[in-house]
């Protein structure tokens, strides 16, 4: 929640790692400050990958956030194509 307060006060935010990142997106969405949902989420979107994308597609379900959803897809829509992917023998 520190990064919160910091983009309160200094209009700057910096995340520590994924988790911290869609924590302050879910507070930024409650409390209206669209400012920082957009670079939480512009952070998240970058960050995600195939261990994160269950918790951001939760996180997408629950404000209706299409790019997240996008990005999520995005993410397993990679991983899908990784798989089909055949491994030289």
């Amino acid at each position: 929640m520190k990064s919160h307060f910091r983009y309160v006060y200094t209009c700057r935010a910096k995340f520590v790692d994924l988790e911290e990142a869609c924590s302050v997106y879910y507070a930024a969405k409650k409390y209206l400050i669209t400012d920082l949902a957009d670079i939480c989420k512009a952070y998240i979107t970058q960050e995600m990958n195939a261990g994160s994308a269950a918790t951001v597609y939760d996180l997408a379900q629950t404000f209706q956030d299409e790019e997240l959803f996008e990005a999520c897809l995005k993410v397993c829509g990679n991983i899908h194509y990784l798989l089909s992917l055949k491994v030289p023998t």
